[in-house]
C-alpha cells in the first residue's frame, strides 16, 4: 500500500509503507517443513552379482510359442549366453527352431541355429579381420 505523506515544508513525496509486509513475513517463520534427504544412500552391488545377472547362473522365461533361457556370461563351458527355443504349437511340444547365442569363444561363433525336424544346422561367425 502506498501512502502519501506531506513534509513540514509542504512538498508531497510518495513513500512505501512496509509495516504490512513485515507482519506477513513474521507469520511464515513459525512454519517449518521437514523434508527427507534428497538422495537415497549409495547403492552397493557386488561385482560378482552384477556379472551374474541371473540367479544361480541361469533363468528361463516362457512365452506362448517360445522359451528363452538366459545364462550368465562366461559361466558356461561353451560360452552359451542365451538359448531361444521356438515351437510350432502352443503346448510347446513340437520344436521348430533352436537358436543359441555365444560369447567369449576362440572360434568367434556367435549364433547357432538348429532345425531338428529338417536336420539342418546354420552357424554364424564374426568376421576375422587381419
Amino acid at each position: 500500500m502506498i501512502k502519501t505523506k506531506k513534509k513540514a515544508d509542504g512538498a508531497g513525496d510518495a513513500e512505501e509503507d512496509n509495516d504490512d509486509d513485515d507482519e506477513e513475513e513474521g507469520e511464515g517463520d513459525d512454519e517449518v517443513l521437514d523434508m527427507p534427504p534428497p538422495w537415497s544412500p549409495k547403492l552397493f552391488v557386488h561385482k560378482d552379482k552384477y556379472y551374474d545377472r541371473c540367479p544361480n547362473g541361469e533363468k528361463s522365461v516362457f512365452y506362448e510359442r517360445c522359451k528363452i533361457d538366459y545364462y550368465s556370461e562366461c559361466k558356461q563351458v561353451d560360452g552359451l549366453v542365451r538359448r531361444i527355443t521356438l515351437y510350432k504349437d502352443y503346448n510347446r511340444l513340437i520344436i521348430d527352431e533352436i537358436r543359441s547365442e555365444y560369447t567369449c569363444r576362440i572360434d568367434k561363433l556367435r549364433v547357432r541355429r538348429r532345425f531338428p525336424y529338417e536336420f539342418k544346422l546354420i552357424e554364424h561367425y564374426d568376421s576375422q579381420e587381419p
